[in-house]
């Protein structure tokens, strides 16, 4: 699985990446949303029924122009020929691109180079279903194309046929390989089509290859993990910089694509709403009211208004609500927040769905997440596997929840990351506030080899006080910045949910389009009515200690109605008094008081907890 170190210095390149990289995309060039994926049946061109396309070798090397068959528009332009690549591409134009050899030239890291990255005014208008180092597979290699149809209804087909990866190490995980591009006549869609992919090798390290438009205004990336099947992929109106964070169309000797999968863009049509993702989460508890939103984006060619969207939740809780977006500018996307609705079941299963439409493009309208109901869990991870890269070399990571009424944190559920030299450390799960302070820490763990790639639950000794409202649950390491945490996808990502702390910052994932959701799960447990003097000293802290002009004293779910604050002398006299109150912080005003050992006495109801307090001026 790749790996993603979310660094401080990194974040501040990827900002500075991330908004040079995101080119505005043309009212008629392709977008994410008007992209989908199905499997149909693939139909391979045979030399009978095409035209073979020469090309100098079947390494590295550009053919000649070839004809389309028909004016095909791509940007806003009319192009009648396309240049075609070995190495899974083709340029629209009488012109090939700058280079034969344009490819991804390492596996793993975030920008490695290939004809989306390159800045070269040659490398534009380019089509590409399987860009990678391709070389002749186990039979010999050819590339052909066939112009099939009638006016104004034609298909162009361009076909790879029997190619294999070359990337480094020198193991081929593809054989032999089969796909093509089809360029629709009129309508303007384009088309990838796989065909029979071959294994070949075992897995050594995931590998990269590209596919997706680009152009002079934008791009569509395709891209996945290398442990989904293609039947994961996501697309992003931007380059590889962008949201997907260097995860490109990564793939293994075990997910390579389906006989017949299909990728097909459409261009955007005047009136085209679509789902882009839907903000829930995969565990809600019994009883807490949940509020879902979805981001909705006009994927047309014109302005919409009074845009209907609605909410259904089916299963072990059924919901209805809709909302409406009174106007939604070309390009424009909107965050809907709909009613919340309040789980009676503390087991069973939700399926959430939001929907627009219908209009011109009915792939997009609608968006699903998958929700399991709990006695008192929570988690933004739906039930399926880790698919993201795994997040590492920060301080910590950690998420937010809220709780309508006061409990205490009994565990943190955390997904430990895989394939990296992690067994030995050390890390912990954390209790914190909003700024990523440590408030209360689990036991830790010594990651063996059993904890990669899965699940481990932290419990607390003794389980903090969680006032109603916001709280925050996260993952440090003991170890310097030794930990890899389990992610899922979320593009693109919500905001005010997942945060990372770095060189004593906090950094939002929404605030570098970080487009991963962190697994980490929450379980709360009732707050006891009544605490014994152990417990309540556990949620009381005095910092600093010793201290000098001020003191601070934090209460944290003592459950106290009423708390006084009373600082004794050596002899027993009070010299200060002040009140305080539960899930706050009372400054204490030390200056009057000479040096020496005091004894901080603490009221809670009818209950008194003393603590020693040193001054030192």
């Amino acid at each position: 699985m790749p790996h993603f170190l979310l660094t401080a210095t990194r974040v501040t390149a990827l900002s500075a990446l991330l908004t040079s990289a995101a080119l505005p995309v043309a009212a008629q060039f392709y977008s994410a949303a008007g992209t989908t994926t199905s499997v149909g049946t693939y139909t391979s061109l045979t030399a009978a029924a095409s035209t073979d396309i020469a090309t100098p070798n079947t390494d590295d090397a550009n053919s000649a122009p070839q004809s389309i068959g028909f004016s095909f528009r791509y940007d806003g332009q009319a192009f009648t020929q396309f240049v075609l690549n070995t190495n899974g591409f083709i340029r629209l134009g009488d012109m090939p691109p700058s280079a034969p050899d344009l490819f991804m030239t390492a596996n793993s890291t975030m920008y490695p180079g290939g004809p989306f990255a390159s800045t070269d005014p040659a490398d534009v208008n380019l089509i590409a279903p399987f860009n990678a180092d391709l070389q002749q597979g186990t039979s010999p290699t050819a590339y052909r194309v066939a112009t099939t149809g009638t006016a104004p209804n034609r298909v162009c087909t361009i076909q790879w046929t029997n190619v294999a990866d070359k990337l480094t190490p020198p193991i081929p995980y593809i054989g032999n390989a089969e796909f093509q591009v089809k360029l629709h006549e009129t309508t303007n869609i384009i088309d990838f089509v796989y065909g029979p992919f071959v294994s070949s090798g075992t897995f050594v390290s995931f590998r990269t290859s590209i596919a997706g438009l680009k152009s002079t205004n934008g791009f569509v990336t395709v891209w996945k993990n290398s442990i989904d099947p293609f039947s994961n992929i996501a697309f992003e109106s931007t380059n590889y910089a962008g949201a997907s964070q260097g995860v490109h169309l990564n793939y293994r000797p075990t997910t390579l694509p389906e006989d017949g999968r299909t990728i097909s863009f459409a261009p955007p049509a005047a009136n085209d709403a679509g789902v882009l993702a839907v903000y829930s989460q995969g565990k809600i508890p019994q009883g807490v009211p949940h509020v879902v939103m979805a981001r909705v984006v006009n994927a047309g060619t014109q302005a919409l208004t009074a845009l209907a969207v609605t909410l259904n939740v089916t299963g072990a809780t059924n919901f209805t609500d809709a909302q409406t977006i009174s106007s939604l500018a070309i390009g424009d996307t909107a965050l809907v927040t709909f009613t919340a609705y309040t789980p009676t079941a503390a087991t069973g299963a939700n399926t959430v769905t939001v929907s627009v439409g219908p209009d011109a493009t009915l792939a997009n309208n609608t968006r699903t997440y998958t929700q399991e109901l709990t006695a008192d869990t929570y988690a933004y991870g739906t039930n399926t596997p880790a698919n993201g890269p795994s997040l590492g070399g920060i301080a910590k990571i950690f998420v937010r929840y809220a709780t309508p009424t006061a409990k205490v944190l009994n565990s943190a559920r955390i997904y430990i990351g895989s394939g990296m030299p992690l067994v030995g450390q050390t890390v912990r799960a954390i209790y914190t506030d909003a700024d990523g302070n440590t408030l209360t820490p689990s036991a830790d763990l010594v990651i063996a080899a059993t904890d990669l790639g899965t699940y481990h639950t932290f419990t607390f000794a003794t389980p903090p006080a969680v006032p109603a409202g916001d709280f925050y649950v996260g993952i440090e390491s003991v170890d310097p910045m030794q930990f890899y945490l389990g992610t899922q996808t979320e593009s693109p990502v919500r905001t005010g949910a997942y945060f990372a702390v770095g060189s004593g910052n906090v950094i939002e994932f929404s605030a570098i389009r970080l487009a991963l959701r962190p697994l980490i799960e929450a379980t709360l447990g009732a707050a006891p009515n009544g605490l014994n003097n152990a417990a309540l000293e556990q949620r009381i802290s005095v910092y600093p200690n010793p201290a000098a002009g001020q003191a601070s004293v934090r209460l944290q779910g003592t459950n106290a109605k009423h708390a006084v604050l009373t600082i004794l002398d050596p002899l027993g006299r009070a010299v200060h008094t002040a009140a305080a109150a539960d899930n706050a912080t009372q400054v204490l005003d030390l200056r009057a008081l000479a040096n020496g050992l005091y004894t901080l006495r603490i009221a809670l109801d009818e209950q008194i907890v003393t603590k020693r307090l040193v001054v030192q001026q």
